[in-house]
């Protein structure tokens, strides 16, 4: 392999790092070190690299376009920034700046990547988030339950080791069904487990919604012997994991699954954040209460961070325009992979992107829907790139695509020769 893919393939795995490690400091590796902001470095590093690969590279592949839907997520991000013109002054404006900054400028590059990369490389990003999720999972159980019965790694809270643990989990469905590593399917329950181990209802509940949707293209697609491997790993896993937990455990999501959830009807406050969202947007429809508004107007106040639920945000402080190009942003990436047969990369893409934007509806900010973002462009890049090869095998010259009559004449020309005259 010449240095130029390899390049951009490490181009590819710092964004993926960057990406999934969010915000990230030198302070949360240790409190005696400085805050630095982990993001510059990787971003720096990316570009470099980057740009190395493109300077090197003496034989380019066709650049694979992620399509309209990047100019209407630009065209979001864009917006959300310039609304801190009209921002409260209490907003955290220049933080919310920075976020927006670094989530376009990773997808971004991210996406240049993607396009220009070999199919078979771009699909080694579920290899890496089988791996994350394994290490993942292997920090929540060394650190343990919060004071909730919550587990976590590497300080991003619950409602992020749920979502790495379920892209995770479709991270070795693809590679079982897909790439003939059936082994991966073994850790399959471990990523289940830690799910659920980490109480995020949201989550489950966008996982839930997934399945749903997902179920009948994913066992479409799925090869008899991984189908039947799958079927016995969940029952061995169903018998196993609820004596390895412990009474004490299991009591403990059961109070909160059960007990906080329906019997009490615990919202864990989102009921009245979406009621002071709404009185928000009901203040100024048409643009919004400006970037960050909810904590400047109301959150510092009342103690929340901001709106957990990204549609919502980007109403009460963007108002029509901006939660109307969110929404725009997502149907048209939806719409590139249409119509014609989705191959099996782009399913999962899209389906993890689903995944991500059910989640947001209970929990995160505009930062945390970054790797929503990323997934919708990587379904679109690989439908797109899929539908042109399809294309260029159809179109493609040669012996096997001549009609019959030439061949026949060439047969009839070739055996006249080998007669001698009359």
């Amino acid at each position: 392999m010449s240095e130029s893919p390899r390049l951009g393939r490490f181009a590819l795995f710092v964004l993926f790092v960057c990406l999934l490690g969010g915000r990230f400091s030198l302070a949360r590796l240790h409190p005696s070190l400085p805050a630095f902001d982990l993001r510059f470095a990787g971003l720096a590093i990316a570009v470099i690299v980057f740009l190395v690969w493109r300077a090197t590279d003496r034989a380019p592949s066709p650049v694979t376009r992620s399509g309209p839907g990047a100019i209407v997520f630009a065209g979001w991000l864009w917006f959300m920034a310039a609304s801190a013109m009209w921002a409260p002054p209490a907003a955290r404006v220049a933080e919310n700046l920075l976020d927006l900054g670094f989530m376009g400028a990773f997808v971004g590059l991210a996406w240049a990547c993607v396009g220009r990369l070999p199919r078979d490389t771009v699909e080694r990003v579920w290899t890496w988030f089988a791996v994350a999720g394994v290490i993942y999972f292997l920090a929540a159980v060394a650190a343990g339950p919060d004071i909730q019965g919550r587990y976590a790694a590497f300080g991003g809270g619950p409602n992020v080791f749920v979502r790495v643990m379920i892209l995770a989990a479709l991270a070795v469905t693809y590679l079982a069904s897909q790439r003939a590593q059936p082994r991966w399917l073994w850790f399959l329950p471990l990523f289940i487990l830690g799910a659920v181990l980490s109480g995020s209802r949201g989550g489950m509940v966008a996982f839930v919604g997934v399945v749903i949707v997902g179920s009948w293209p994913i066992l479409r697609r799925m090869r008899g012997n991984v189908l039947a491997r799958l079927t016995l790993l969940g029952v061995a896993a169903a018998a196993a994991i609820p004596p390895l937990l412990g009474a004490e455990t299991i009591e403990s999501l059961r109070q909160r699954w059960v007990v906080l959830t329906f019997e009490s009807g615990y919202s864990s406050g989102r009921d009245s954040i979406y009621t002071q969202v709404w009185e928000l947007f009901s203040s100024s429809p048409f643009v919004g209460v400006g970037l960050d508004g909810y904590y400047g107007l109301v959150g510092k106040d009342q103690g929340f961070e901001y709106p957990h639920n990204v549609l919502m945000a980007s109403a009460a402080e963007g108002g029509v325009v901006g939660a109307g190009l969110l929404v725009l942003a997502v149907v048209v990436f939806l719409l590139s992979t249409r119509p014609g047969p989705m191959p099996p990369a782009a399913l999962y893409f899209t389906l993890a992107a689903v995944y991500l934007a059910g989640a947001s509806m209970f929990s995160g900010d505009y930062y945390d829907v970054r790797l929503l973002w990323f997934f919708l462009g990587l379904a679109a890049i690989d439908t797109r790139r899929a539908r042109r090869e399809r294309q260029g095998a159809d179109e493609t010259p040669g012996a096997l695509s001549r009609p019959r009559s030439a061949i026949a004449a060439n047969s009839k020309q070739r055996v006249s020769r080998m007669l001698p005259e009359a």
